[in-house]
């Protein structure tokens, strides 16, 4: 069964910050008068997106476009199932064997799917 995630816009993550330094700038007995708090930049969002994690079920030769059926990263298939092609400039991949499939990860550059690592 898929994790289910669950992501911080960035109105909530301000409001959080600000509580935080509102209430750790707080004065108590024990500490005294509160330290300024700083707080580090988070890292913006890559877009849209660029990795993707698949399987391809035919011998896939070097310099070749195959159609690879997208998975979830938990090896799920997406609903409906979603293929996209991906162009192999990595290594000649052989047949896996009959009826089996062989995990793949794919990057985007540019506009191209490319083939990046290959199970063995």
């Amino acid at each position: 069964m898929p994790q289910e995630r669950y992501f911080i816009g960035p109105g909530l993550r301000d409001k959080l910050r600000e509580t935080i330094t509102r209430v750790d700038g707080l004065m108590d007995r024990e500490r005294g008068p509160g330290m300024p708090i700083v707080h580090q930049e988070m890292m913006r969002g890559g877009g849209p997106e660029r990795t993707r994690f698949g399987e391809v079920s035919a011998a896939w030769n070097k310099g070749a476009v195959a159609t690879v059926t997208r998975l979830h990263p938990d090896g799920s298939e997406y609903e409906p199932s979603q293929t996209f092609p991906a162009l192999n400039q990595f290594a000649s991949l052989a047949a896996p064997a009959a009826g089996d499939t062989r995990f793949v990860m794919c990057v985007l550059v540019e506009t191209t799917w490319l083939l990046v690592a290959a199970e063995c």
